[in-house]
């Protein structure tokens, strides 16, 4: 399991993994731990970067989710995600940040293929992980 996923964190009085917790928000549609979740994860990468993670890096990704959301007929081809998160992982190897959010892109997609579109909660999750390391940064 990608490091990241294995991270717990306490939202009340309960334990979650983040893998958990992506179930939880993409699967189930329970929108009430994204914040608490998207806070943590941006603070853990704004701890845990060894170079500086720009959220530009990762607009080929939000774009190609995007573009998959908007078009109906191509919301079954989200796999093909895949080989750019592989090619992108390579890219900035070194940035812990791109690389923690990659894989939590990455356990995304395989949680929602089997319902693409529940896309847009993972878009949903992007877009507040992003404000969040925006706003500590």
């Amino acid at each position: 399991m990608k490091e990241i996923l294995a991270k717990k964190l306490f939202i009340g009085e309960k334990e979650f993994t983040i893998k958990e917790l992506l179930e939880e928000v993409l699967k189930e549609s329970n929108f009430r731990y994204l914040p608490d979740m998207a806070k943590f994860i941006a603070e853990d990468i704004m701890l845990t970067q060894r170079e500086k993670f720009y959220p530009f890096q990762l607009a080929p990704i939000i774009g190609q989710l995007k573009s998959l959301e908007l078009k109906e007929e191509n919301i079954q081809r989200i796999s093909l995600i895949k080989p750019l998160i592989f090619y992108l992982s390579k890219k900035y190897i070194n940035n812990t940040g791109v690389n923690e959010i990659l894989d939590i892109i990455e356990e995304g997609i395989d949680i929602i293929e089997e319902n693409p579109k529940r896309l847009a909660n993972l878009l949903l999750l992007l877009k507040a992980i992003l404000a969040y390391y925006s706003s500590i940064e």
